[in-house]
C-alpha cells in the first residue's frame, strides 16, 4: 500500500528519535493532558552527530485512561540490552481558570521496572512534579518539573517555554544537563511527529538530533456520537413560520449584556434566541463563549458541537477541544 510505503519511509529517513512519557512536551514533562481517550502508538530512537550512532530505540504506547490519568509504557534496545519500562501521569489540579494567572499541575511516576532505567543523553527521573502556566487564550506556555533522579534522593530541575497552536508547538526545554530546542507537528490529528535538537552543556562537541513518529487514536474514539435524532439534524420546515422579529431582539439584548459583562444575563436571552434560531450556528456559537465565560464548559462544548456540525469551522474545532481541556480537576 502507498500509505505503508510512505509510513517505513520516514522511519528509515528520520535521523533519530526521543524518550516519549505520557506527558511529555518533547523532552520534558507538562501539565496539560490531551483530550480523553487519545491514544497513541508510535517508534523512538537517539542518533549522536559525532559517532554516527544511533540508541535508546523502541516503540511507545500512551494512553488516557481517564481525563485525569494517563498511562504510557516503552521498549527500549541499545545494543543487546532490552527493557520495558512503564509510566503514569496524573492531573492534581488547576488554579485560576480562564485567567491570565492559570495555572495547571500533574505529577508522574516513571521508569516502573524490574530493572535499573539506563538511557544515554537523558535525565532519567522516577517522580515528579510539573506545574504548567496556561494563560487564558494565549500561546505562550511555560513549564516548571521538579523530579527526584532515579534511585536517589536528589533533586532536579526541568524547565521549558512552548508555542503552542492547533498544528502542534515549537519549545526550548531544558532538563539540568542539556538543553533542547524541539517542536511537534499534528497531521489531522492522527499523526505526531516530534524532532529536537540537543546539546549536552558539558560537552562542547557532542550534538543529538531526536526525532519520534506516533500514530494518534488508531483505536475506535470513546467520544460519544451525535444522536441521529438531534433538533439540529431536522428539516428548516417549521421555521418559517416563527415570529423572528422577537427572537432577534433577543440576540441584540445578549449581545449587549456580553459586552457589559453581564453574562448571565447574556445567556438567559440567547438561551431564548436559540429557540428562535435552532439551526443558526452563529446562535449557538455565541451561546457557548457565554457558557465558557461563566466557567461551564460542559454547556459550553455541546453548543460548539451543534454549531460546528451547523457550520464546520477550525476556530470551532479549537474551541471544542479549549473546553474539552478545561473543567473539574478531581479524579474521575
Amino acid at each position: 500500500m502507498p500509505f505503508t510505503r510512505i509510513v517505513i519511509g520516514l522511519l528509515i529517513s528520520s535521523i533519530s528519535t526521543l524518550g516519549i512519557l505520557p506527558n511529555d512536551l518533547v523532552f520534558t514533562p507538562y501539565a496539560d493532558f490531551p483530550e480523553y481517550g487519545q491514544t497513541e502508538l508510535g517508534y523512538q530512537l537517539t542518533y549522536h552527530t559525532i559517532d554516527a550512532t544511533t540508541n535508546d530505540k523502541g516503540f511507545y504506547f500512551n494512553h488516557s485512561i481517564s481525563k485525569n490519568i494517563r498511562f504510557g509504557t516503552e521498549f527500549y534496545e541499545n545494543g543487546d540490552t532490552q527493557n520495558i519500562y512503564h509510566h503514569f501521569a496524573y492531573r492534581i489540579g488547576q488554579l485560576f481558570k480562564n485567567t491570565r494567572y492559570n495555572l495547571v499541575f500533574s505529577g508522574g511516576i516513571n521508569y516502573l521496572s524490574t530493572n535499573q532505567a539506563s538511557l544515554t543523553n537523558e535525565q532519567v527521573y522516577d517522580g515528579n512534579v510539573t506545574t504548567t502556566w496556561a494563560p487564558h487564550n494565549k500561546p505562550l506556555r511555560f513549564h516548571y518539573t521538579m523530579a527526584r533522579e532515579i534511585e536517589s534522593q536528589d533533586l532536579i530541575s526541568l524547565g521549558a517555554i512552548s508555542f503552542n497552536q492547533d498544528w502542534g508547538h515549537f519549545s526550548i526545554e531544558w532538563d539540568s544537563n542539556y538543553i533542547n530546542l524541539s517542536s511537534q507537528f499534528d497531521i489531522y490529528k492522527r499523526l505526531n511527529f516530534r524532532t529536537g535538537i540537543t546539546k549536552d552543556i558539558d560537552n562542547n562537541s557532542d550534538l543529538l538530533i531526536k526525532t519520534a513518529i506516533g500514530f494518534i487514536d488508531f483505536l475506535p474514539s470513546a467520544k460519544p456520537k451525535e444522536k441521529t435524532n438531534s433538533p439540529l439534524l431536522k428539516s428548516k420546515e417549521s421555521t418559517s413560520t416563527v415570529n423572528t422579529t422577537a427572537g432577534l431582539k433577543h440576540i441584540q439584548e445578549g449581545i449587549t449584556f456580553y459586552y457589559n459583562g453581564d453574562y448571565r444575563k447574556a445567556q438567559k436571552s440567547y438561551e431564548l434566541a436559540v429557540n428562535f434560531f435552532p439551526e443558526s450556528a452563529m446562535v449557538h456559537e455565541r451561546l457557548g463563549s457565554i457558557y465558557f465565560k461563566l466557567g461551564e464548559f460542559d454547556k459550553a462544548k455541546i453548543e460548539w458541537e451543534k454549531a460546528n456540525i451547523l457550520s464546520p469551522s477550525p476556530h470551532l474545532e479549537r474551541f471544542i477541544r479549549d473546553a474539552s481541556e478545561k473543567g473539574d480537576s478531581l479524579y474521575e
